[in-house]
């Protein structure tokens, strides 16, 4: 079973295993057992899309599963 010491805000360089892409700045959002979510993109919503929104910011989250933890790389020291 793939070990890990990553923490929610913990800032990762993830490689997509799927298609090669290298997204250098991502942070972990969630961490389960068996997969983690990285946000690899966010950008602020305009004011009129905060307007009633739960949160400010647009994101782009994917599921890392386990057997994929390996193609995370810290960059929180």
């Amino acid at each position: 079973m793939p070990k890990h010491n990553f923490k929610v805000g913990d800032l990762v360089t993830y490689k997509d295993h799927t298609n090669n892409n290298i997204y250098d700045k991502s942070d972990i959002t969630f961490i389960s057992t068996d997969y983690i979510v990285v946000c690899i993109h966010r950008e602020l919503k305009s004011e009129g899309e905060q307007q009633g929104a739960r949160s400010p910011y647009r994101e782009v989250k994917i599921l890392v599963f386990k057997s994929y933890w390996k193609q995370l790389i810290p960059r929180t020291k």
